[in-house]
C-alpha cells in the first residue's frame, strides 16, 4: 500500500479499454477513517486522450475540505477509474492508499507477571513514534528517592527519553496506531506538570496516557488500589489471550 500525506497529490491511472479520443470515463474517490469506514466519496469524469493511458489527480485534504471533513480524520483513500465502462469495481481495479500523518503509541512495562515480581518492581512508560519521520521518544513519570521522605527531587516528573538513556527494555508492550488528533491529546496530557507519589505512580500515569490517546484501558490497579508495573504487565498479557 502506497503512503502519502493528506497534502500530497495522488495520481491513479488505468488503461481505457475500447475507448476513443474524447470519450469520458467515470472516476470514484472515497475517503475512509482509521477503521476503513467510508467518510465521503466524490464522483468525477476524465477524458480519454490520444492513447489508452488515463490518469486522475486528487488531494485528500482538498476532498476532505469539500465535504467539510477534518483532514486529520482521513487515514485511507480509495481511487477507481471505470476503464471498461461496466460500472463495476473489479479485482485490482481499485487503488487503496494510506496517509502517514499518524503515530504509533506504545505502553510498556519491564516488570514480570504476578508472583514473579514484587509489589514495587519495575517501571512503566509510554513510547511515541512518528510514522512519517520515524522520530521516536519515550515518556514516563519519575521520582527521586527523596520523594519517599516527602522531599521534592530535581530529577522527577514526566521525563522525555529517560528510559532510552537508562537503556530500559520492555518485557510486556502493546501498540496502537493513532491519528494526529489523538496524538495531540496525549501531548497535552504529557505536557502537564505532574509528580510521582505512592498513590500516583509511573504505572498510573502510563495507563491514563494510553487511554487518553487510544480509548483502551490497560488496568494498572494492584492490591489496595495502588497502581503497579506488574499489573500493567498482567493486563497487557491478558489482552493477548
Amino acid at each position: 500500500m502506497s503512503q502519502f500525506t493528506v497534502k500530497d497529490t495522488i495520481i491513479i491511472s488505468a488503461k481505457a479499454n475500447n475507448y476513443k479520443n474524447g470519450d469520458k470515463l467515470k472516476v470514484l474517490i472515497t475517503l475512509l477513517d482509521k477503521d476503513k469506514n467510508d467518510l465521503a466519496f466524490k464522483e468525477d469524469t476524465i477524458k480519454v486522450g490520444n492513447t489508452p493511458d488515463v490518469s486522475y489527480k486528487f488531494k485528500a485534504e482538498d476532498s476532505a475540505n469539500t465535504f467539510q471533513i477534518d483532514p486529520e480524520e482521513v487515514v485511507y483513500a480509495k481511487g477507481w477509474i471505470d476503464n471498461n465502462g461496466d460500472g463495476k469495481i473489479g479485482y485490482n481495479e481499485e487503488v487503496l492508499v494510506s496517509f502517514i500523518e499518524k503515530y504509533k503509541i506504545g505502553i510498556h512495562s519491564n516488570a514480570k507477571i504476578g508472583s514473579k515480581a514484587s509489589f514495587d518492581d519495575g517501571h512503566s512508560w509510554i513510547s511515541i513514534k512518528n510514522l512519517k519521520t520515524s522520530e521516536y521518544h519515550t515518556y514516563g513519570l519519575w521520582t527521586d528517592k527523596s520523594r519517599a521522605s516527602g522531599m521534592v527531587g530535581s530529577n522527577e516528573g514526566v521525563l522525555e527519553d529517560a528510559e532510552i538513556k537508562r537503556n530500559y527494555k520492555s518485557i510486556h508492550s502493546e501498540y496502537q496506531v493513532i491519528t494526529k488528533k489523538e496524538f495531540e491529546k496525549f501531548e497535552k496530557y504529557k505536557n502537564k506538570k505532574d509528580s510521582w507519589w505512592p498513590t500516583h505512580t509511573c504505572a498510573d500515569w502510563a495507563s491514563d496516557g494510553y487511554k487518553i490517546a487510544t480509548g483502551i484501558n490497560i488496568d494498572a490497579d494492584d492490591w489496595l488500589g495502588l497502581e503497579t508495573p506488574r499489573e500493567i504487565s498482567e493486563s497487557i498479557n491478558d489482552r493477548r489471550k
